[in-house]
């Protein structure tokens, strides 16, 4: 479903070349996060069936930004946990890092002060791009 949104859109693979981009091993289609950011909003309804679950565990870059971008700015604080389970469980790289912390993670920080202890943890994490984006 993902990628025939990004034909229908006109999304086409980054020109640029991103593994170069990554210190890490990445999968990804190579389409830019702007064209993710647009699927998103333009047909987050579609993807209502699709756990985000699904979508991380399909290990590619834009499925887990997508993943992120169907549950930004959680409305609960009991969504918070489950942000925090994806930055130990799926969060592989700088990338997906930066998404978890500025869409779900910041504002669940913006609106419940107290879990700024869990982040101090971060800057013991073994991932690079975690101790970064404290």
């Amino acid at each position: 479903m993902f990628e025939r949104l990004v034909a229908e859109l006109g999304g086409k693979p980054a020109t640029v070349k991103v593994q170069p981009l990554f210190r890490e091993p990445v999968r990804t289609r190579g389409i830019s996060t702007a064209a993710v950011r647009v699927i998103a909003k333009a047909h987050g309804d579609e993807f209502a069936g699709l756990s985000a679950k699904c979508l991380w565990e399909s290990g590619g870059i834009e499925k887990g930004t997508l993943a992120v971008l169907r549950c930004a700015r959680p409305k609960v604080e009991a969504d918070i946990p489950l942000y925090w389970s994806w930055r130990r469980r799926y969060v592989k790289s700088w990338a997906h890092c930066d998404a978890v912390g500025m869409e779900l993670l910041g504002p669940a920080l913006e609106r419940v002060p107290r879990l700024g202890a869990e982040f101090v943890s971060w800057k013991e994490a073994p991932e690079w791009w975690v101790r970064r984006q404290r």
